[in-house]
């Protein structure tokens, strides 16, 4: 089971399952018809579109991408285009460029490699340029402006998490849960708390209870955006194993 799976069970132990179906089917009355799952629709509708890219947004992989490697699409006096290809960001999307960097010592600058090697090699520092313009300008295609040396030259990236967050250890599922169950409440509120219909609720609901259970998640945006900010954003940094292990650096010795 992975984060997702994780938070959609849980779902069902917070959210009645009433509740749920009236949020995610297109018609009232024809859930049942359709070939397509709750769990699926939940997925479309609030996981990938909303949770999964604020989590990227907010945390995300460190990765030092060897400049070498990707493919120089376009150059001008100091001004460079190149294509980083997915197989050096383990099959995922650049979502920031920040950086170039030389030195990297030996066992960084590749995407496959152990969690114990990511730990060992962040202990050497490498050397940044800056001085620098970057630009994501399509998909992990990245405008330099500036010079670059001759050798070894690395780009310092940060991308997405893997779209089932299975590089998200398990003692970290509470925490994706509760955002996400935070952000279907929202969009329960957001869908319901107009659009309810007491002549198109199905046969057996109660229209006040349903309402009530409604409105009781009012604060629900605003505790979806406490939880990404100040909880998320600390789980997705202890994730990222590279950031992790030169902060743990810096705090045993500021001056490497």
């Amino acid at each position: 089971m992975n984060a997702i799976q994780k938070a959609l069970s849980d779902l069902r132990y917070r959210i009645p399952q009433q509740i749920l179906e009236l949020a995610f089917s297109e018609g009232y009355y024809n859930y049942r018809s359709n070939n397509v799952s709750l769990d699926e629709k939940i997925r479309n509708s609030v996981v990938r579109p909303r949770v999964l890219q604020d989590c990227n947004l907010v945390g995300g992989i460190l990765m030092d991408i060897d400049l070498n490697k990707c493919k120089l699409i376009d150059n001008d006096t100091y001004t460079y285009v190149y294509y980083v290809p997915k197989k050096l960001t383990e099959g995922k999307s650049i979502i920031s460029a920040l950086d170039i960097v030389t030195n990297i010592p030996p066992g960084q600058g590749g995407s496959t490699m152990s969690q114990a090697q990511r730990v060992y090699d962040s202990y050497a520092t490498p050397g940044y340029m800056g001085g620098g313009r970057l630009e994501l300008i399509a998909e992990n295609t990245v405008l330099i402006r500036r010079a670059l040396p001759v050798g070894m030259v690395f780009l310092k990236v940060r991308v997405g998490n893997d779209e089932n967050l299975t590089n998200i250890d398990p003692r970290s599922y509470p925490t994706f849960s509760e955002l996400t169950t935070y952000a279907v409440e929202s969009y329960i509120y957001n869908k319901l708390r107009v659009n309810l219909d007491i002549t198109n609720i199905m046969a057996g609901y109660e229209a006040s209870k349903i309402m009530d259970i409604v409105e009781s998640y009012a604060d629900s945006e605003e505790q979806y955006m406490l939880t990404l900010r100040e909880k998320w954003s600390k789980v997705a940094f202890c994730n990222d194993t590279e950031s992790h292990a030169r902060f743990i650096k810096y705090q045993i010795n500021p001056a490497l």
